[in-house]
């Protein structure tokens, strides 16, 4: 098998999640800016490629052109049956697809680009934040809300071992943790703080960290 490659914005959590999902495996991938002379090449004559936003993590995997946050991350642990990342017990299947539906369509906004926003402005219009920041909204805790839930006494949204949902909010979670509201939103001694703990220990989650980049991290998810 030829090393994949990984095309994306490093500090994107939906790119830091392939990269994580593949080093679960034991496989270790190239990363290429979507601004590169070599991405922009790979993908100029493909069918797919003037339907898809560069925001949008590329996976070349041998033969396979694969474009999406969520279809790239489905596909690696569908093309390797090493360390399998999709529960075969019912109940913490549909626990991961309900974690997972709630990552892309709610978390990405409420806990990425809301966060993130009032700092990005205050860096692009040169305006310092005031010293009382205001608090996480409505949106946001509910939503963390929800995770909890689901969460609820298991090591894992998978159960006992790492799953596709983990993964996929385990960057997103890093990026938000550097920020004052995430103490209010994940305080000490909750289950989503215990779960963070144990995902971001992981050797495979080291591979994944660059050095700042939370502002715009945040901001990528959505």
């Amino acid at each position: 098998m030829k090393q994949p490659t990984v095309i994306g914005d490093q500090v994107s959590p939906h790119v830091r999640a392939l990269v994580f999902a593949l080093a679960e495996k034991d496989i270790v991938c190239k990363i290429e800016s979507p601004s590169s002379s070599e991405a922009l090449a790979r993908f100029s004559n493909t069918p797919e490629s003037g339907q898809a936003s560069l925001a949008e993590p590329r996976l070349l995997w041998n033969d396979h052109q694969i474009i999406g946050r969520e279809e790239c991350l489905r596909f690696v642990d569908e093309m390797t049956e090493r360390n399998p990342l999709t529960p075969k017990d019912d109940a913490d299947h549909r626990r991961v697809e309900a974690a997972l539906a709630l990552y892309y369509r709610e978390a990405v906004l409420t806990l990425g680009w809301q966060v993130a926003a009032p700092y990005m402005l205050a860096i692009v219009t040169g305006t310092p934040l005031g010293p009382i920041l205001p608090e996480p909204s409505e949106e946001a805790r509910e939503t963390v809300g929800k995770l909890e839930g689901m969460l609820g006494s298991s090591a894992f949204f998978g159960g006992e071992r790492l799953s596709l949902a983990d993964i996929a909010l385990s960057a997103l979670f890093e990026h938000l943790s550097t920020f004052r509201e995430y103490q209010t939103l994940v305080p000490s001694g909750s289950s989503l703080r215990g779960w963070y703990q144990r995902v971001s220990t992981r050797s495979a989650f080291d591979l994944t960290r660059q050095a700042g980049g939370s502002i715009p991290g945040l901001f990528q998810a959505a």
